[in-house]
């Protein structure tokens, strides 16, 4: 389920910088109206409630010190997909620091 939660989350980044890439080519769509008009962004809105559930039932069964590194992979995962997805350019400083946050969840996450 964490792991769930933690794709979820990284959905619902992907999903939100894509609603706000159309919503930029649309004259006057800008900060609340971006909720409202654009399916991407909706659909970031539901993976992000759908987490919180998630996140919630894992905060049951998991210690919170545990259950926090593993979320902590978004920060992998989101600009990973981002240089995938839209051409973004991470710099050998990025993924130095995408090794360090990766070798971060396994030391805490051991048991």
């Amino acid at each position: 389920m964490l792991g769930a939660f933690t794709i979820l989350m990284a959905v619902g980044q992907l999903l939100f910088k894509y609603g706000v890439g159309l919503s930029a080519r649309v004259p006057g769509v800008t900060g609340i109206l971006m909720l409202f008009s654009q399916p991407p962004v909706i659909g970031g809105l539901v993976a992000y409630a759908v987490a919180t559930a998630i996140w919630l039932k894992v905060l049951q069964t998991t210690p919170l010190s545990k259950a926090y590194p593993v979320a902590a992979l978004g920060f992998v995962i989101v600009p990973l997909c981002c240089v995938w997805l839209f051409g973004e350019v991470l710099s050998a400083m990025y993924l130095l620091g995408v090794i360090f946050i990766v070798a971060g969840v396994i030391v805490t996450t051991i048991r």
